[in-house]
């Protein structure tokens, strides 16, 4: 099969709101708006410790090689599943809200890794920086 395009049309990008914003990436919050207001982190991980550590601690009382034990490491696959699904659905809805108010969205490049280093808050940028590019 054979498919050939003669016509090819540039797409115009329509302006809706005219708005442009700024973020900056903070260790205390995870967005800070170019006017002050600020976008929190729901800290995923720290909701569900409770449950991951049950998980665990009946994934690590199974007999080594038992049916059990894998039924018991899938259950604990399946709630850091669910962290990691609630974390990205959280993401993708923050990031559809900002392109619907906003037109263009500037944000600030930061070497993430190197503070982490410096300051030393390994549980604040693990927590809240997911799936952010270092």
């Amino acid at each position: 099969m054979v498919v050939v395009v003669d016509d090819c049309f540039e797409l115009e990008v329509k302006s809706t709101t005219g708005k442009i914003a700024g973020f900056d990436f903070g260790l205390n919050t995870f967005l800070t708006c170019f006017d002050g207001s600020k976008i929190e982190s729901p800290q995923f991980l720290k909701q569900s410790l409770n449950i991951v550590k049950k998980a665990s601690k009946h994934h690590s009382k199974k007999l080594k090689g038992s049916a059990n034990r894998e039924r018991a490491r899938k259950n604990l696959v399946r709630k850091h599943e669910d962290i990691a699904n609630s974390r990205r659905d959280w993401f993708w809805k923050l990031g559809h809200e900002l392109t619907n108010r906003f037109d263009v969205l500037c944000f600030e490049t930061l070497n993430l890794r190197g503070m982490q280093r410096l300051w030393g808050c390994d549980s604040l940028l693990s927590e809240s920086r997911y799936p952010v590019r270092t």
